[in-house]
């Protein structure tokens, strides 16, 4: 997708499709013919060509330039930066900004956007807002989207990130983000071993720093103490 927008950020191709598949082709030889690739990433991937081709050039009616895995940053004090990769950002002739991301996996839901369980494009939209993206000046923000990369059903889908507002979602996010930030840079906050619940549970099934602190030897101690 990246290749895509770069290659053609200024004008679609005639066949959009077989143009993005081509790309596809190239890294997919890299694979050197592996069985799941043919029997099913490409076929996949050739339905989401076809839903992008059909769904492309309406997202592309009044943009007026396009930024492509664009760095951003901001400071928000106690020494903290915020940075961020946007996969897409369209500027429309009017300058406001529609910022996109791209997901081959479950679309987080539109509850955890607006509760900021999911803050990617709410702190995204935030660095926009205050012009922390080169090449970007501050601008409004008219739409934080994602476009799912699935290859089943139509091929993908394309939806509003939350029902909030974007620039309700930035505001907000930068309130608890400073907020968080503060009460981390305070010496006397504990930085407790704990297991967060609801959405992020199943991130913890493959924890690489787990053994670090030391999380099963302490429930262990603690399941003697209890019963010994």
């Amino acid at each position: 997708m990246q290749e895509f927008s770069r290659e053609y950020h200024d004008k679609l191709p005639a066949d959009i499709e077989e143009a993005l598949v081509a790309i596809a082709d190239r890294h997919f030889a890299v694979l050197a013919g592996s069985p799941v690739v043919k029997a099913f990433w490409r076929p996949a991937f050739r339905r989401f060509a076809r839903w992008f081709a059909a769904t492309e050039p309406g997202r592309r009616q009044g943009v007026k330039t396009m930024l492509i895995e664009a760095q951003g940053s901001l400071d928000l004090g106690n020494d903290f930066r915020l940075t961020a990769r946007a996969d897409r950002i369209d500027i429309a002739e009017d300058g406001s900004a529609a910022i996109y991301d791209y997901k081959t996996g479950r679309l987080p839901l539109v509850g955890y956007v607006d509760g900021l369980s999911a803050p990617q494009l709410p702190l995204e939209a935030l660095i926009a807002a205050e012009g922390g993206f080169s090449c970007l000046d501050k601008c409004a923000v008219s739409k934080l989207r994602y476009i799912h990369v699935s290859g089943r059903g139509e091929g993908g889908e394309e939806r509003d990130a939350g029902d909030t507002d974007p620039d309700t979602l930035a505001s907000e996010a930068r309130a608890k983000l400073i907020g968080l930030i503060a009460r981390y840079a305070d010496p006397d906050m504990p930085y407790e071993v704990k297991r967060r619940s609801g959405p992020f549970r199943d991130a913890y099934k493959y924890d690489e720093y787990e053994h670090l602190a030391r999380i099963k030897e302490w429930l262990t101690q603690e399941a003697e103490e209890e019963f010994g």
